[in-house]
This record gives structure tokens, sequence and C-alpha cells, in this order.
């Protein structure tokens, strides 16, 4: 609830953020969706760090959507840490990879990923 109020406000064009630094605030798939929404339409916000959170899978590929066919402006992405994350999200970092030229800097340490899909991500990116 908390991750929806505060998305409400960045969804505003008229905001200057950024930079959003969520670490560590057991969001999940949900909050990873409303932020997704959000960054369909907010122009400012040019890093997102959301390391040692609870999202999984499903909540990557609402962000990675959302940067693969809306989002131009985010520049650095933080998912570090989210022990929930696997191979079976590797496929929708890939298109997203593909399609956004804006993301630069993208982290996914400690995450449970195997070794096969750490290569395949690090191929693709």
């Amino acid at each position: 609830m908390g991750v929806n109020a505060l998305v409400q406000t960045l969804s505003i064009n008229n905001s200057t953020l950024k930079c959003l630094v969520l670490h560590g605030n057991n969001i999940t798939d949900e909050g990873a969706e409303y932020l997704s929404e959000m960054l369909k339409t907010n122009e400012t916000l040019s890093e997102l760090w959301l390391s040692n959170n609870e999202i999984t899978d499903e909540g990557v590929k609402h962000i990675s959507n959302v940067l693969s066919h809306h989002n131009k402006t985010l520049k650095c992405l933080s998912l570090s840490s989210n022990i929930f994350i696997t191979d079976s999200c590797i496929n929708y970092l890939i298109e997203m990879f593909q399609k956004n030229h804006t993301l630069k800097t993208y982290w996914m340490k400690e995450c449970n990923l195997t070794q096969q899909g750490q290569i395949k991500l690090q191929q693709n990116a």
C-alpha cells in the first residue's frame, strides 16, 4: 500500500525526482507492478534501486515489460538480493535489453540465478 501511494505521486510528470532507493522495504510483486505502472508515465526518474526486497520472477516480468515497451528514461536499475528471482525471468530481461537502449546499468547480484542463467543473461545483456 505504501508503494501504491508513492507511485501515485511519482506518476505525475511534475515530479523532479531522479533517483528512487527502495532497498529493503519488503516490496513484493504487487509493489513491482505499481512501480511498473508509474514508469509508464514518469519521465524524470533515471535510477531505481529495488535491492533486498521480495520481488519474484513475476515482478521482474512487470518491470522488464514496461522498460521494453514504454519507459525510455530509466538509466539504472538494481534488483540485487531479491532471492526469489530465478532463471524463469531471463527471457523477459533479454527482451528488455534488446528493446531498451536507455538502460545502461543493471544489477542482479545475489539473486537465485543458476550459473547457466547468469551466463545466458551476460551473453545477451
